[in-house]
């Protein structure tokens, strides 16, 4: 079926990412960047919110093929995923194409955010944020999200480190079991 028709090839790959199993999804993916054409790249943004991490690590891929400002676009937004290895990717593909500031830019693009881009957000000041970035991680905590109050959570004891234990204490008590247990 891979060595069908391009149009084929589209309707194969479109069908297969519609499975359930993320490694159909994941082989339609690879078939998708391998034979990158205009029509295949109409598949990438269903590719860049798969739920399977892979998946949305090949549409980047695509996008880098396809190159330009896009590709810089799609990176900057790789930077907010909620999974590490895609804002490691990405980080890692910006800094080549001259980006350095990745505190600078989770700051700017928080004061709008919301849902798993805000946790993307929180995870990547984690990761890269410094003291200051404190009270923007603090305000994911006081919301009714327990994903993102874990991911503030870790985020804190990443920057706060040997200093976290007070600030994370009243926690232990969180309506959340899973943010209670995270501490």
């Amino acid at each position: 079926a891979a060595d069908s028709t391009a149009h084929d090839s589209l309707d194969i790959c479109k069908l297969a990412l519609l499975q359930e199993d993320a490694v159909v999804r994941l082989w339609a993916a690879r078939t998708v960047v391998q034979r990158l054409d205009t029509k295949l790249a109409q598949l990438l943004p269903a590719m860049r919110s798969d739920p399977f991490m892979p998946v949305r690590r090949e549409a980047l891929l695509g996008c880098m093929k396809l190159s330009g400002n896009d590709a810089i676009d799609q990176l900057q937004n790789g930077l907010l995923d909620v999974h590490s290895s895609i804002r490691e990717f990405c980080g890692f593909y910006l800094k080549e194409r001259g980006m350095t500031d990745f505190a600078g830019f989770y700051r700017q693009v928080s004061s709008d955010a919301s849902g798993s881009r805000l946790q993307g957000i929180i995870a990547g000041l984690g990761e890269v944020g410094n003291i200051g970035d404190i009270s923007i991680i603090k305000k994911a905590l006081e919301g009714n999200n327990a994903r993102l109050r874990k991911v503030a959570i870790v985020a804190l004891a990443k920057l706060l480190r040997d200093y976290a234990i007070s600030e994370l204490l009243p926690y232990l008590s969180d309506e959340s079991l899973a943010v209670s247990r995270l501490v």
